[in-house]
């Protein structure tokens, strides 16, 4: 399933990598319209 990332939501605080403050990602599958809200790890797996 491909899907496009429509946002993202970051944890508070300083983080010297900024990739590791996402905690979880807004996401559209444009071939089926479904939607959701899953973890960044989640999504990587």
């Amino acid at each position: 399933m491909a899907i496009k990332i429509t946002c993202i939501n970051k944890d508070n605080g300083y983080h010297e990598n900024p990739n590791l403050a996402i905690t979880h990602l807004g996401w559209i599958n444009e071939q089926t319209n479904e939607s959701g809200k899953n973890t960044r790890l989640e999504i990587y797996n």
